[in-house]
């Protein structure tokens, strides 16, 4: 699938909700199934998809770093896959039968790419049942992410080949099952996983992890920015058939109908303009992007769900509406809270007779989120409602609880 952003796009322009609104359940129905198809809508600003707090079985805030023990398995992915695509290479160079050869390589492709994504169900499974601790989730993440792009380089070097060869008939069927990976979550833009594998993490920050079954939040701050991606994989059937395509009439354009959906799933009145990316060939996922209030997103529709079920946004934090300011004082110690949505930036700042208190441990929901700076304040992202935000200065305590 081309990704959003890229020349084959098709624009289009519709508005995002402004303010931080409520969610609205939405509603679609498909004469082909009979059945209601339902999502929470992310038409809020900036739109943050999520899963239903009920299903949500840990929350939980860690050290960003990677051991080196995962940084040596993803290179040794990284070696693997530069050494499999030049061996497939000076196969392809001087065997006599290139058809053959690229059948093969694009069947083992294809049951890898559904083996990798196999994986990543079952990591978000074990991480959801508490029998890994989140750092053995980040890092297993990034293995798989080095495992992807291994996978992703083999591909594309099956399909330069089959394409520049008059001896291979087969490039549109090579062409779907090496874009095959393009559909799954693996290789969607995911950007905490790629801070992670790329070792671009403040040390001083704390990655957020949200999970059930199946699905997983991941949100990263440093100093001005937020880097979020969710998946709700329940959301994703590879299989079905497209509704979209069902759905649309002798009249209709299947591509129109999956335009209204996002349109109203992140749809508003301000005027934001986004783009839309077609499926390639039988594919069923449609690409959307825009940009929100301090940022972008891109979020990844499902047309046999018709529902989004993989979104990944940055924002400056500080360009993020507040939608609540919570304070709470013992003496001389003051914290204040600023909140904006579940999962999305908060602001905390701490002061002692009103100067900055540099330094001072946090607690988000009972867990060490890190320090503040010279400005007595620090980013984090916020919990779930419920949570309580805590610290103590010289043996006095405050504690904001948040709604």
């Amino acid at each position: 699938m081309d990704q959003p952003g890229s020349p084959a796009v098709l624009a289009f322009t519709l508005a995002l909700a402004a303010g931080l609104a409520v969610a609205v359940c939405l509603t679609v129905s498909f004469a082909s199934s009979g059945e209601a198809v339902t999502q929470e809508a992310v038409g809020q600003d900036p739109p943050y998809l999520s899963p239903d707090p009920e299903t949500v079985t840990r929350e939980e805030y860690t050290d960003p770093g990677i051991d080196v023990s995962a940084a040596a398995a993803a290179d040794a992915q990284n070696v693997r896959g530069r050494l499999r695509a030049a061996a497939f290479t000076e196969r392809f160079d001087t065997t006599e039968e290139p058809a053959a050869l690229v059948a093969s390589v694009t069947d083992e492709l294809s049951a890898r790419a559904e083996a990798l994504d196999e994986q990543h169900a079952q990591l978000l499974a074990t991480y959801s049942d508490d029998e890994i601790s989140t750092g053995r989730l980040l890092r297993e993440l990034v293995r798989q992410r080095a495992a992807a792009a291994a996978h992703r380089r083999l591909a594309d070097r099956v399909e330069a080949a089959a394409i520049g060869s008059d001896a291979v008939n087969s490039s549109r069927a090579v062409r779907e099952q090496s874009e095959a990976l393009d559909d799954e979550i693996l290789a969607l833009e995911s950007p905490v996983t790629d801070a992670l594998a790329d070792g671009q993490v403040d040390p001083r920050t704390t990655v957020y992890a949200q999970a059930g079954t199946d699905t997983l939040v991941l949100a990263l701050t440093n100093r001005t920015h937020m880097q979020r991606q969710a998946t709700l994989r329940d959301q994703r059937e590879k299989n079905a058939p497209n509704q979209f395509i069902q759905e649309a009439g002798e009249n209709e354009n299947a591509n129109a109908l999956a335009i209204n959906r996002a349109e109203e799933l992140y749809g508003g009145d301000n005027g934001a303009e986004l783009s839309f990316s077609l499926p390639p060939f039988d594919a069923t996922v449609y690409g959307v992007e825009g940009s929100t209030i301090g940022g972008s997103f891109v979020g990844y529709l499902d047309g046999a769900t018709t529902n989004i079920f993989h979104e990944q946004q940055t924002v400056t934090m500080s360009d993020v509406p507040v939608s609540e300011t919570l304070t709470d004082t013992s003496g001389s110690l003051k914290l204040t809270v600023e909140t904006t949505i579940t999962t999305g930036p908060m602001r905390v700042s701490v002061t002692s007779g009103g100067d900055p208190v540099e330094g001072a441990e946090l607690l988000v929901a009972n867990q060490s989120v890190g320090t503040t700076d010279a400005s007595g304040r620090t980013w984090v992202t916020q919990p779930l409602a419920g949570a309580t935000v805590r610290v103590t200065v010289d043996e006095e305590t405050v504690t904001v609880t948040l709604p």
